[in-house]
């Protein structure tokens, strides 16, 4: 299994050229870290960063602010979510604006149409992926919808939304070699 640096949107940092035949060595403990991140599924994260569909309010706040955040789940090596947004149009574009360092730089995702979902009321699914949060720090979003020449937000009232990352490396969870990252 191949795992790119942009697809984690990390930066490259190195590139190395190997001759055919001739295979990179991988450290055991990436591999191994590598293989338990495979299998181990995504954990949810805390509110507010999930706004489950069941939750009151939510097809209120659907309505009113056109795009919502659905459901945020973090991993170790990044985070998965999903946002409805009104049909209101065919051609529609979602994004996420994120920063790692309280908004002096930011990036933005695009999200991917995933479907429709259930109604009422007549909406569609986008889903996104981000980087983890960072040691000691926070991962920012705010969710974007593009639709018919109209910009709407759901940026959790005006707070952002806010993932904490653990405050020392395996801190999260059982202490696990972080290396991996300094191999790609």
């Amino acid at each position: 299994k191949m795992r790119f640096a942009d697809a984690l949107r990390l930066e490259l940092a190195a590139v190395r050229r190997f001759r055919p035949g001739e295979l990179p060595r991988v450290p055991r403990h990436v591999q191994v870290q590598l293989q338990r991140d495979a299998l181990r599924p995504l954990r949810d994260v805390p509110a507010p960063s999930s706004r489950p569909p069941s939750e009151p309010g939510f097809t209120a706040r659907l309505q009113a602010q056109r795009i919502c955040l659905e459901r945020a789940e973090a991993g170790p090596l990044g985070v998965a979510g999903s946002a409805r947004v009104l049909d209101l149009a065919y051609e529609k574009r979602v994004s996420v604006r994120w920063s790692a360092d309280g908004w002096r730089s930011q990036r933005e995702a695009p999200a991917a149409y995933a479907g429709p979902a259930p109604p009422p009321p007549r909406a569609d699914r986008f889903a996104f992926r981000l980087p983890a949060p960072p040691i000691g720090g926070a991962l920012l979003f705010a969710l974007r919808y593009r639709v018919t020449g109209y910009e709407f937000w759901d940026n959790n009232g005006g707070r952002d939304y806010a993932l904490r990352g653990p405050e020392h490396p395996g801190s999260a969870g059982a202490p696990e070699p972080q290396g991996w990252i300094h191999f790609i």
